[in-house]
């Protein structure tokens, strides 16, 4: 911008801002389809794996309240 500003001819400094410009317009757009394309890809993942997935988590829950209540039978009969 700088080397725009001190151009000695009014074309060549127009010129040099709008390419500036488009530059820093097209950067952002570039990097959200970046991540647009990760967030698709990741959710293709899970839309494939989701079985595996949900069968885990339900095995962890489920582990997680046996322990659980087993400790309470352990505090309260222990009474």
């Amino acid at each position: 911008m700088g080397l725009a500003s001190t151009s000695s001819r009014t074309a060549q400094g127009g010129l040099l801002l709008a390419v500036y410009s488009a530059v820093l317009a097209a950067g952002p757009i570039s990097r959200d389809r970046g991540c647009v394309q990760r967030r698709t890809r990741a959710f293709r993942f899970f839309k494939r794996h989701y079985a595996a997935i949900q069968a885990t988590a339900g095995g962890a829950v489920t582990r997680q309240l046996r322990t659980a209540g087993a400790s309470f039978e352990r505090f309260y009969y222990s009474c």
